[in-house]
Formats: structure tokens, sequence, C-alpha cells
């Protein structure tokens, strides 16, 4: 339990960071302020659950910090000050464009997903089993 505590503790600590400078920039105290939207505010409302589970229920904590930066890296909910970035593929001269994402919150799910692999596994397993059982006794 103290490992799986140690390996949440990194994707939360790496939030918390951005939502702390990203607030301190808001503020006007480090960089050039800029006026926050309401995807900053749902972001640091979010937030304030992750750490109740944190300390209650880690198997919650564990889902819904992956729920949390998937909401972050696809825009929905933000913890940087400039939220804008658009993405494309290119075949040829084909653009296909693709939904905004914010490369950094994408490059911390990666880390969350590298680190929880194995207990997201073992949870939807955990969930499938249950699903099997409530069947199997009807």
């Amino acid at each position: 339990m103290l490992k799986r505590k140690i390996l949440i503790l990194i994707p939360l600590l790496l939030i918390l960071y951005i939502l702390v400078d990203t607030w301190l920039q808001a503020m006007g105290v480090i960089g050039e302020q800029f006026a926050p939207a309401v995807r900053h505010y749902l972001a640091l409302i979010l937030f304030v659950p992750l750490v109740w589970y944190f300390w209650k229920d880690i198997k919650r904590c564990i889902v819904y910090t992956g729920i949390y930066l998937v909401l972050t890296t696809f825009q929905l909910i933000a913890i940087t000050p400039y939220t804008v970035t658009s993405n494309w593929v290119g075949i040829a001269s084909l653009k296909i464009p693709l939904p905004p994402t914010n490369g950094w919150m994408l490059l911390i799910l990666l880390l969350y997903s590298i680190l929880h692999f194995d207990v997201l596994t073992n949870y939807y397993l955990d969930y499938k089993e249950e699903k099997e059982k409530k069947k199997t006794q009807q």
C-alpha cells in the first residue's frame, strides 16, 4: 500500500506544482499575469477530491487521477496558463486536424500510465470478475 501511495504521489505532486505555478501567474506574483478561464477554476476545484481520496481511498485516487489527467490533456480543464495547442497530421498535402491537446499533460499522463499500468489492469480484471459473479448469481 505504501508503494502505491508513493507512485500516485509522483503525478499528484507534478499536478500540484503546475497548479500552484499557474495560479501564482494568474495573481501576478510571478511571470505575466493572465485572466483565468472557467477551465482553470474547474481544474482547481476537481483537484481537491484527488487529495482527499489520496488519504481516504487510494484505489479511487488512482482512477480519478487518470481521469483528471485525460481531462487536462484534452483541455476540458486547464492547469497551465496557456491552453491553445492545435495539432494536425499530414499525409502528403492533406492535413487532418486533431483535437487540441496539451503536450506537457500528455507526458504526465504517459508517466502515470507507465507507473500504474499493472494496478489499473488489476482493477479492471477485478471489475470484470465481479460482473461475471453477479451474472452467475442471478
